[in-house]
């Protein structure tokens, strides 16, 4: 009884959120978890010391941590990317049924994006893919608009600008070389990277000349809380532009945890006891 079935779509459905706070809370569980999981990959990420020049692994895991930490950005503003099962569809198949809807979209388990609407008193899921190009494309599709809602918000005007320009950075970033119907090209980079061993990351490093320790330097920058730091960093390379929209998107994901724990009027907040533990036990 936390939802009500609105109505149904040609590729989903649009529930009325019968419960606020529930739905609050799942998204706060998910954002959690994700941010939690962001970190953690960056705190156990190593550079062996007898292969100072692989980096094959280190991008591949420094991709997952944007990975999450998008996922857990995207939940923090109210959207969902989530796994539905074919019995969570048949119940909601039912519920259509009764009420003498049509149903379009079958029983078969996928993704679905859901984008919350009319002040978040309704969400409308529609079935995606379940591919990491389908998540990217539902992000860059939320920074897009994210850029237009800041405009509306009250604040320093100087301070809205340079949130628009960070948002417009990571944007930009997404769709580099093209990848602008989709917003992929940190997975399609780190596709590269993984199956086909692509720019010297992994022995014998042919065409790999890489600064590796300036990839240390744009990796400890995940956690500053100035983010000109990330800004002022200068690229000359994929590899490095990578490294450093990577590190952009967790950073972003680490300031807002940081920002909701500080302002949460609930001590014990769920960011307080996931990602924030964590981070004091892996110092």
């Amino acid at each position: 009884m936390k939802y009500q079935l609105a109505r149904t779509t040609q590729n989903g459905f649009v529930l009325d959120i019968s419960d606020r706070q529930a739905f609050s809370e799942m998204l706060a569980h998910d954002a959690s978890r994700f941010s939690s999981a962001s970190f953690e990959t960056l705190k156990i990420l190593s550079f062996p010391n007898n292969l100072p020049r692989s980096l094959g692994w280190v991008a591949v895991e420094v991709y997952y941590s944007a990975f999450f930490a998008a996922h857990s950005i995207f939940r923090i503003f109210g959207n969902v990317f989530s796994y539905l099962a074919g019995g969570h569809l048949k119940i909601v198949e039912g519920v259509a049924d009764i009420l003498n809807m049509p149903w379009f979209i079958g029983r078969s388990a996928g993704s679905f994006i859901g984008v919350s609407v009319n002040q978040n008193s309704s969400i409308e899921l529609k079935k995606a893919g379940s591919s990491h190009e389908d998540f990217w494309q539902a992000f860059v599709g939320f920074v897009d608009s994210f850029r237009d809602r800041i405009l509306n918000v009250q604040g320093l005007g100087y301070l809205k600008q340079e949130l628009i320009d960070e948002f417009s950075s990571i944007y930009s970033l997404l769709t580099k070389s093209g990848y602008r119907g989709g917003g992929s090209w940190l997975s399609h980079f780190r596709n590269n990277i993984n199956y086909q061993h692509s720019d010297g990351l992994w022995y014998p490093y042919s065409n790999g000349q890489h600064d590796v320790e300036k990839f240390k330097r744009i990796l400890s920058l995940w956690d500053v809380r100035d983010r000109s730091l990330i800004s002022s960093v200068y690229c000359n390379s994929g590899i490095e532009l990578f490294f450093k929209g990577c590190v952009s998107i967790i950073n972003l994901c680490y300031l807002i945890v940081c920002d909701i724990e500080a302002f949460s009027k609930l001590k014990n907040n769920c960011f307080s006891l996931v990602p924030s533990q964590m981070l004091k036990k892996a110092i």
